[in-house]
């Protein structure tokens, strides 16, 4: 049916392509946020195999101190080795950067690292790569968590997905709220009070999830 009186009365072909697209990339990102989810926590399933606790990670101290004698031993060995070949080209060329005495702090040096999603040449002073180095095993730490399941109470997990989608939901329940089909012709023929209600069905549903 169409809608008149509407700013949507002019709706063409192109609108609904690219709310096609819209919906298809969001699509592909659900489920890549699935895979890395997976992917994550095989990470977390690979340390804990070699009896090292994730919280390894979460910083020099963990926050609290040293965990036990091998926190940080570990922790220096997991940036070392895993991460820094993993987001540095030539990882041993930044760590004899930072490393050299005579290199003065504000010095600068290009190298080509993973920089917004992608590989590429960053230049950065001593200073800030070493405070690079530092911070990886933080911000994979941080990476990780964002893709954990989260607890609420006594509540079953919910996935940051489905958090965000409810909260959708309540923004819309309370725009429709203050829909009024007797001052705009555009909603007269739409059936508020099923909208409203379907909305609040979805909500309660992903809050259980």
């Amino acid at each position: 049916m169409a809608i008149k009186n509407s700013l949507f009365a002019d709706f063409e072909a192109i609108e609904i392509e690219t709310l096609t697209k819209a919906m298809g990339l969001q699509t592909k990102l659900e489920t890549a946020t699935v895979k890395a989810e997976k992917g994550w926590h095989g990470f977390i399933d690979m340390l804990a195999k070699r009896g090292i606790s994730f919280e390894y990670l979460r910083s020099p101290t963990s926050g609290l101190g040293p965990i036990d004698g091998r926190h940080v031993d570990i922790r220096n060995f997991i940036t070392m080795n895993l991460l820094l070949p993993v987001y540095a080209e030539n990882p041993q060329a930044i760590l004899d950067f930072v490393t050299n005495d005579d290199v003065a702090g504000k010095a600068e040096a290009e190298f080509t690292i993973v920089h917004d999603g992608k590989m590429q040449p960053v230049t950065k002073k001593k200073q800030v790569w070493q405070a690079w180095i530092r911070d990886l095993s933080s911000n994979l730490y941080k990476k990780v968590k964002r893709h954990a399941a989260k607890k609420t109470g006594a509540k079953k997990a919910t996935s940051d997905q489905f958090t965000l989608l409810a909260k959708d939901i309540e923004s819309a329940l309370k725009r429709i709220k203050k829909l009024d089909p007797e001052k705009d012709e555009s909603i007269a023929n739409l059936d508020i009070v099923s909208i409203q209600l379907g909305l609040e069905t979805a909500k309660d549903h992903l809050i259980q999830k």
